[in-house]
């Protein structure tokens, strides 16, 4: 008679495990039973995060695609030889509208020339923001951008180099930065350098050629004219006029408008908050003349947010106590430009250029705080792409 295998040891073991495990939980306390839930949520859904944010990362890495290059990135050439290279941008498939670079040349490469790469051959058509960041033949490096377009792949400069010495010598490129057309942010992934290898060439002994000496000429010893001695002529004295003593008139003391805090007198933002004190005996605070929405935050301060439009805002602020008696009134004026717009005539030209471009890298008091388009703080190729792409409107 057949044998019939029988799992039901294995199944009420396993049942009796459940069981008992489920017996466990039902006898910890309320934060016990928390932690545990949690533990067991956080083992669940690591692979998940971890998953999500590796795919966060390579997306990010992703959106980086242009690259600055030398070209050729390499050579190898005789002492005493010229010969040219480019620096190259490509945006990867992306379009860009401001780059920047330091370039910097070894010792032993002599730059003889540098010639910006014109717009019909595949140039860059950059506006450089100032002569510091002008490529020249002293300093190759460089920051700049296309006023209102864009570039997918151009060549910027043509260095026409001579060797001087024997060895390996590089062109660097180090703190490079390319901006998005689109949304202005970062998409440099790499940069190629120069390396090239220089070698002493065979060359015929040269035949020495005699110099002529020179015969020295005299030179004529001019003769000296006696100087004039002036004639001083007596100052006058002067009497003193007596100054007629002013007579007090006694005057009232009105009451003391409110105070405005310091803040800019120019923005690009829509709204922006006043705030200043008051004295305590005045308990509202009136701006143009309405109360509304002004807010107390202690008994000797105000704040309003106040809405900008475009152009020049006044704000007239004047208080009242507890008695009545309204105060003089104190104003401020707030203008709201265009972005871009930082001399505020509506237009963004060369004026607005120059004024950035006084401003690149200025690490004291900036011409115009409006330099900086998107209130970082810095004064960079950020603002410079932002101020290109709005060029001309």
């Amino acid at each position: 008679m057949p044998k019939f295998l029988s799992f039901g040891k294995y199944n009420s073991s396993k049942r009796n495990t459940i069981v008992h495990f489920w017996d466990r939980f039902e006898s910890l306390d309320k934060f016990g039973k928390l932690s545990l839930i949690t533990m067991l949520l956080i083992i669940i859904s690591t692979p998940f995060i971890t998953g999500e944010l590796l795919s966060l990362i390579q997306q990010a890495a992703s959106n980086k695609t242009a690259t600055i290059n030398i070209d050729p990135p390499s050579g190898t050439f005789s002492v005493g030889q010229e010969f040219t290279v480019d620096l190259v941008i490509d945006g990867g498939g992306e379009a860009f509208n401001a780059a920047k670079a330091d370039v910097t040349v070894s010792s032993n490469l002599t730059v003889k020339s540098l010639t910006i790469t014109p717009i019909s051959s595949g140039g860059c058509n950059f506006v450089f923001i100032n002569a510091n960041k002008t490529p020249k033949t002293s300093d190759p490096s460089f920051a700049g951008a296309i006023l209102n377009g864009s570039s997918l792949h151009c060549n910027l400069y043509t260095l026409t180099l001579q060797t001087t010495a024997t060895g390996n010598d590089t062109i660097m490129l180090k703190s490079g930065s390319v901006k998005s057309y689109a949304d202005h942010n970062e998409i440099l992934l790499s940069m190629q350098d120069g390396s090239y290898s220089i070698a002493m060439p065979v060359t015929p002994t040269p035949t020495s050629t005699p110099t002529p000496v020179p015969t020295n000429t005299p030179t004529p010893i001019p003769t000296s004219s006696p100087t004039p001695i002036p004639t001083t002529s007596p100052t006058p004295i002067l009497t003193a006029t007596p100054t007629p003593i002013p007579t007090v008139t006694p005057t009232t003391i009105p009451l003391e408008p409110p105070t405005i805090n310091a803040m800019p007198s120019e923005t690009y933002q829509n709204s922006i908050l006043l705030s200043g004190s008051r004295l305590p005996t005045v308990i509202t605070v009136f701006v143009n003349n309405s109360s509304a929405n002004v807010i107390y935050s202690s008994a000797s301060t105000w704040q309003f947010l106040a809405s900008l439009t475009l152009g020049l805002n006044t704000f007239t602020i004047h208080g009242q106590d507890t008695t009545g008696n309204i105060s003089t009134s104190t104003s401020t004026n707030i203008s709201l430009h265009r972005l871009a717009d930082i001399n505020g005539d509506s237009v963004i030209d060369l004026i607005d250029l120059s004024i950035f471009g006084s401003d690149w890298d200025n690490t004291g008091t900036l011409n115009s705080p409006l330099s900086d388009m998107n209130n970082d703080g810095i004064i960079d190729l950020t603002d410079f792409s932002i101020i290109a792409k709005e060029y001309g409107n």
